[in-house]
């Protein structure tokens, strides 16, 4: 059996979140005309990993609610935020799911 880095703790997958987000959506994704759930921006990740040099970095939905929480993107009342001074408790990260 290998010994893999968790995908949550892999820093080139998370720079490859961190960029998604700052280039989709800016420091700030705030949208208070409408909900904004984890599948959103789920369908959003998945639509910028399509090009081939990604392949290694496209994740599952729980595997990418992670990755949110150890980059630091917050949903506070349904937008989410990149809050640069959080710290994450790595039980947070852990806890973190896309439900539905």
């Amino acid at each position: 059996m290998s010994n893999t880095l968790a995908v949550y703790k892999n820093p080139e997958v998370l720079e490859t979140v961190l960029d998604w987000f700052q280039a989709t959506y800016g420091i700030l994704a705030v949208d208070y005309s409408r909900f904004l759930g984890v599948q959103d921006l789920y369908q959003s990740y998945h639509e910028y990993t399509t090009d081939p040099e990604y392949v290694f970095k496209r994740l599952n939905v729980n595997e990418f609610a992670k990755c949110l929480v150890a980059c630091r993107i917050i949903d506070i009342g349904g937008s989410f935020r990149l809050i640069p001074d959080y710290e994450p408790a790595p039980s947070a990260i852990t806890r973190a799911t896309a439900s539905i």
